[in-house]
């Protein structure tokens, strides 16, 4: 919104995960903070795809034709709106900008380049295996016991938005 978007969709991927339901809750708050639609959402609870992101951004469109952005909760999905987009000579960003929430480095591979939120889930792996570790080794039988922990991102700017 900072870059002066206004008409933002989100599309989503396994929506029955408890992250994906909390990055389409973060952007309905985002939306309604700043007094925009929050209704244009395409969502599924299959699995992400570069099909669906093509067959979301059509559905968005045909609702909000003047869409001018669109977050994706993939990688995958964010591929098919710009091979969408570039179906439809849609000009990205200038036409519409798109961004993921979770990209990998084939987001620098794509023309244009994918904005994207970077997520290190190798460092979340082995986080997540130390504390089962500790869990483990744990005395303690306390079977309610659980952990948590918080993980960094890092936000990618790129020619896309």
């Amino acid at each position: 919104m900072e870059r002066g978007y206004h008409h933002i969709g989100f599309i989503g991927a396994h929506m029955d995960n408890r992250l994906q339901r909390q990055q389409l809750n973060g952007w309905h708050k985002a939306m309604l903070e700043h007094y925009k639609n929050a209704d244009q959402t395409v969502t599924t609870p299959e699995t992400a795809s570069l099909q669906f992101g093509r067959y979301a951004l059509t559905e968005i469109l045909q609702r909000q034709p003047e869409l001018d952005a669109v977050i994706c909760s993939h990688e995958d999905i964010a591929l098919g709106v710009l091979f969408e987009c570039q179906r439809r000579l849609l000009r990205i960003p200038s036409g519409i900008a798109v961004a993921c929430l979770d990209g990998s480095d084939s987001c620098d591979q794509t023309y244009p380049t994918l904005t994207s939120m970077r997520i290190d889930y190798k460092k979340m792996g082995k986080e997540a295996g130390k504390m089962l570790i500790e869990l483990l080794d744990n005395d303690n039988d306390d079977d309610g016991e659980s952990l948590s922990q918080n993980f960094s991102y890092k936000f990618e700017l790129r020619q896309s938005t």
